[in-house]
C-alpha cells in the first residue's frame, strides 16, 4: 500500500489523498469483517499500513478534522441514548449512583496518591480534583496564542 499512497500523494490533490486514506481504512475494516474478524482490528491494520508510508504525517493532517466530526457524532449519539424520563422518575436513584461513583473515585484516587508517597493534603486535593473527571478528560483545551506585544509571565 505505501507505493499506492505515494502515487496518490504525487497527484497533489488533498481531496483525492483524503478519500484514498479513508477508502483504505474503511475497505480494510470491511474485509476484516467479511473474514469474521473485528472491524476495529481492520481499522487498526489500515492505520498501521498508512503509518508505514512516507506520507503518514500528511495523512494525519488530512484526517484530523474528521476526528472532530466523528467525536461530535459520538457524543451526540450517546446523548440521544439518555432516558430523561428515567431521570425524572428516579431522581434519588440517579443522585445516589452519582454520589457512589464520586465517593469511590475520591477514595481510590486518594489512596493511590497516598501510596505514591505524596503528603496527605496533596493526596486529598488530588482525590477531590480528579473525582469529576470522566470521558471529557480526553478532550484537549484549545491553546491560545499570546497577543502581539504581550509580555510573557
Amino acid at each position: 500500500m505505501p507505493p499506492v499512497l505515494e502515487a496518490v500523494a504525487r497527484a497533489c490533490s488533498p481531496e483525492v489523498f483524503l478519500l484514498s486514506v479513508m477508502a483504505l481504512c474503511l475497505g480494510t475494516a470491511y474485509l476484516t469483517a467479511l473474514a469474521g474478524v473485528s472491524v476495529s482490528l481492520g481499522a487498526f491494520l489500515a492505520g498501521l499500513v498508512v503509518s508505514e508510508s512516507r506520507h503518514s504525517a500528511h495523512a494525519l493532517g488530512e484526517v484530523l478534522p474528521l476526528q472532530i466530526l466523528f467525536s461530535a457524532t459520538f457524543f451526540l449519539s450517546i446523548g440521544t441514548l439518555l432516558d430523561v424520563r428515567f431521570l425524572v422518575e428516579e431522581p434519588l436513584l440517579v443522585l445516589g449512583a452519582v454520589a457512589l461513583v464520586l465517593v469511590v473515585k475520591v477514595v481510590s484516587t486518594g489512596a493511590a496518591a497516598a501510596v505514591a508517597g505524596v503528603g496527605a493534603a496533596t493526596a486529598a486535593s488530588t482525590a477531590f480534583l480528579l473525582a469529576q473527571v470522566g470521558e471529557f478528560a480526553r478532550l484537549r483545551p484549545r491553546t491560545t496564542r499570546p497577543r502581539a506585544g504581550a509580555q510573557p509571565g
